[in-house]
């Protein structure tokens, strides 16, 4: 009987290993483990009543891992998306195997989720400090447009002054004249020569300018690495 029993407990043991690893994951088993991945990323400092997700939809094309997604439609339209991605074979014993780890990831538009961090009057610049009062007359520049050739907005005009008016932002630095700010997502793009050819980046930041009638003048801007 001991010798029926050490000759058994490999073959489990086999049988296990190809079951629980080997074996490609069910569908079934990929979308409890992307369920149960969602509730603990919403559940770390999120207020998830703020969520109310949609899905998940489901793709499961890729060789390597089934994508679950759950998104909101917002107010203005767009969509926030969260994408998990549950990986269906193990690739080695090791514990960081991705085999052990689903990939979080989400659109610029999720953070809209995570609530407003300022206000509008945040976007006046220093030369406004003593009238903060002002902030409720401020408006959008009428006709706005980028103020430079090499700079051209991606979003339009109104849907940042919403933006602003929102809290959607971060101020980065004060100037005189305008205020240095960090959008959600990417505003503009920035054109610029390197070396003997012209580049594009898209940039998630902005210079804010308030003339002396309170209208609102956003242009895209590279910020500088040290304002990060």
């Amino acid at each position: 009987m001991e010798k029926f029993i050490k000759i058994l407990l490999p073959i489990i043991l086999v049988v296990l290993i190809i079951s629980l690893f080997l074996k490609p994951r069910s569908e079934k088993r990929m979308e409890n483990i992307a369920h149960k991945e969602l509730n603990n990323y919403l559940g770390e400092g999120f207020d998830t009543t703020n969520y109310n997700v949609v899905g998940p939809l489901v793709d499961t094309k890729n060789a390597e891992y089934a994508s679950f997604q759950w998104y909101k439609v917002l107010p203005w339209g767009d969509t926030a998306s969260i994408y998990i991605d549950v990986f269906k074979r193990i690739n080695s014993f090791s514990w960081r195997d991705k085999y052990f780890w689903p990939r979080i990831t989400m659109n610029y538009q999720w953070n809209y989720l995570l609530g407003s961090i300022s206000k509008l009057e945040d976007v006046l610049p220093l030369r406004f400090k003593e009238k903060v009062y002002l902030n409720a007359q401020l408006r959008l520049y009428p006709n706005h447009e980028t103020p430079t050739d090499s700079t051209k907005l991606s979003i339009s005009p109104d849907r940042l002054f919403f933006f602003l008016e929102e809290g959607f932002f971060r101020v980065l630095d004060k100037r005189e004249n305008h205020t240095i700010v960090e959008f959600f997502e990417p505003v503009g793009d920035i054109i610029y020569m390197n070396g003997n050819k012209v580049d594009t980046i898209s940039s998630v930041g902005a210079k804010v300018y308030v003339n002396d009638y309170l209208e609102v003048l956003i242009e895209p801007y590279k910020v500088p690495e040290n304002l990060w």
